[in-house]
């Protein structure tokens, strides 16, 4: 398995990745507070590790590929962030997203588009963004399955657990 990742990790690395909204917010809550990714609701099924692992596999990439759903729904993600936190939230938010490189499809496209109605508009634009030769890093089961019946490389961070001091 460690061969895999570092094979995918590799013909990736000039290209870029995708990551899914709900790392995505991870990413962003850990950049506010490591302490507070055990704290918030929306990310307290991750850990430090989980949050260290996720920065560990971003470096590997020269790109961020995003689109505008994902970033909408980890903006909606974090809406429940409050005070200094919400804050905090924005700035790191409006400064990081100038580094990714978005990729616009409109939803009237997307919306036309085969497993639309089972995974919803995020989910697709992760699908569409991705047929341009991106890899994408998610924590859904189903979507990875998904698109790898789709020909889309995908690491599942679930499945890197095993492999942290390896990333």
């Amino acid at each position: 398995m460690k061969e895999y990742y570092r094979k995918v990790i590799a013909k990736y690395k000039k290209k870029g990745i995708i990551v899914d909204s709900n790392l995505l917010l991870l990413f962003f809550v850990g950049l506010i507070d490591i302490q507070l990714i055990k704290r918030f609701s929306r990310t307290i099924k991750y850990s430090d590790e989980d949050f260290g692992a996720l920065l560990r596999i971003l470096s590997n990439f020269e790109k961020i590929i995003t689109s505008p759903q994902i970033l909408t729904e980890t903006n909606n993600l974090a809406n429940k962030l409050v005070d200094e936190h919400k804050k905090r939230f924005y700035f790191h938010f409006s400064q990081k997203i100038q580094d990714f490189s978005e990729f616009y499809l409109p939803s009237v496209n997307l919306s036309n588009t085969q497993g639309f109605e089972r995974f919803g508009l995020t989910d697709i634009s992760i699908l569409e963004v991705a047929r341009n030769e991106f890899l994408v890093l998610t924590e859904d089961f189903r979507l990875s399955q998904f698109l790898i019946h789709n020909n889309i490389d995908v690491i599942n961070i679930n499945n890197l657990r095993d492999y942290y001091l390896f990333i």
